[in-house]
């Protein structure tokens, strides 16, 4: 029995043994089969590309390798390797597989051009592994596509060389200030500021080379700048001084921009101290031929009017209106009669009397109506010398150029504002003599009449002149 139950355990014994090593074969099949399936679906739906090559040959590609390159999954292995790499890529791409296969060290990761099936040139980053499938040697390659970096790589770089031939070839000094200290300038930067080298400006404070009037409020509006103001960006005059100290006078605009990742200002600087230089000249001639203008009529006008009109310079108004003895303010027409009334009661009390005093009124009363229609309003002033008595009305209206000057003065009827035309006209024939003073900032007009009569200057009445004998 016991030979028996020896030999029954030892059935037993066997095939629980046998049982266990078919369960055993079983599990590492199926997990066999499961770690392929695995790692086809990992493969097959990769977001870059694997490709195994073993002898020169495409034994393995991902769907992602087909897209890229147009093959089918067929195709693919019947294909020459290294036709499908760029040739002027080629060499370098197979010196790196071969040494890889050698087990010689050598680049894992780099970069080449592959043609695809269409012949369409890619860019394409790869970085290879060596591996053992079916039991020999192969490299395994991961592969992106980086054909539109590449393309985005290169307009930028394209843009970048654009900009800094642009900046380089600029005719205006261009600046770049970063933290309140010059880190980029242009070859014109150079120029403007008299430096041999950009080591020169390089590291300063650009503020530090305004003139020290304007540097505070140069700073400030580089802050501005930073600070989003757009009104600080506009273009603004501003003194500066060059490397050596000589200043000059420049038109600066400014904006604000990212350099290295750091807000920074880019200023535009042209000097314009030249172009100063021939404003200010071309505004003293102007001055100077309004001058010889207005002096050529003052002569020709006080020629012709035997010395009655005089066209004057302020100060010899003012040497009269500053020993005024009455000033009145004239500004709405209900003011006119009083200044009349006022003024002719100083004539009187000076000595001015009858016919000469009524006809004299009939000019001042021109005077205040012009400077009231023409200038809304003014202001009149009264005195005397030893033999005369004088009125002056001041405005501040437009004033009369010097072109129309001679017609506003001499040519009855002529005026350059409605119903005024007859006024210079009545005050020359009513006065012994009339100054006026006239210009942007308003017109003075003094009539001047002596307290008694003067035999000498019988042209007082009826005053005439030809207009059309007259060529100014």
């Amino acid at each position: 029995m016991s030979g028996l139950d020896e030999h029954s355990s030892n059935c037993d014994s066997k095939q629980e043994y046998t049982s266990a090593d078919k369960h055993s074969e079983a599990c590492c099949k199926r997990s066999a089969d499961e770690i392929a399936a695995n790692y086809a679906a990992l493969t097959d739906n990769a977001p870059t590309g694997i490709i195994i090559i073993q002898r020169g040959k495409v034994v393995y590609a991902n769907p992602y390798i087909l897209r890229l390159m147009g093959y089918t999954e067929e195709e693919l292995p019947h294909i020459d390797i290294w036709q499908i790499v760029h040739p002027e890529d080629r060499d370098r791409v197979k010196h790196h597989y071969l040494a890889r296969m050698r087990g010689e060290e050598s680049l894992e990761q780099y970069e080449f051009r592959v043609i695809t099936k269409t012949g369409e040139i890619r860019h394409v980053e790869l970085r290879a592994t060596l591996i053992q499938y079916d039991g020999e040697p192969a490299v395994l390659d991961n592969i992106i596509d980086i054909t539109d970096r590449k393309r985005a790589e290169r307009g930028l770089s394209e843009s970048e060389h654009r900009y800094r031939k642009l900046v380089d070839l600029s005719p205006d000094a261009i600046v770049v200030v970063c933290g309140g200290h010059v880190v980029f300038v242009n070859g014109a930067a150079l120029s403007i500021y008299g430096a041999s080298s950009a080591d020169e400006l390089m590291g300063r404070r650009l503020a530090d080379l305004v003139e020290l009037s304007e540097r505070d409020s140069f700073a400030a509006r580089l802050r501005s700048v930073l600070d989003g103001d757009a009104t600080a960006s506009l273009a603004a005059e501003v003194c500066f001084r060059k490397l050596d100290g000589v200043p000059f006078v420049a038109e600066v605009a400014a904006a604000r921009i990212d350099y290295d990742g750091q807000p920074a200002v880019l200023a535009m600087i042209r000097d314009i101290t030249e172009r100063k230089k021939v404003e200010q000249h071309r505004r003293e001639l102007k001055r100077q031929l309004e001058q010889h203008k207005r002096q050529f009529y003052r002569d020709t006008i006080l020629s012709i009017t035997n010395g009655k009109l005089d066209i004057c310079e302020p100060r010899e108004i003012n040497s009269y209106i500053c020993k005024a003895r009455l000033r009145l303010e004239v500004r709405q027409p209900s003011e006119v009669s009083l200044a009349r009334r006022e003024t002719q009661a100083y004539c009187q009390q000076v000595g001015l009397l009858g016919e000469r005093l009524e006809s004299f009124m009939i000019g001042v009363g021109e005077a205040i109506t012009n400077a009231l229609k023409h200038a809304h309003g003014g202001r009149v002033y009264v005195g005397r010398t030893k033999e005369c008595v004088w009125v002056g009305v001041a405005d501040k209206g437009p004033g009369i150029s010097s072109l129309i000057l001679p017609r506003a003065t001499l040519q009855p009827g002529y005026s350059t504002k409605p119903s005024l035309g007859m006024g210079y006209t009545i005050m020359l024939n009513v006065a012994d003599r009339v100054l006026l003073k006239t210009g942007k900032r308003g017109t003075t007009i003094l009539l001047i009449q002596n307290i008694f009569k003067s035999n000498s200057n019988s042209s007082a009445c009826g005053f005439t002149v030809d207009w059309n004998t007259l060529h100014l």
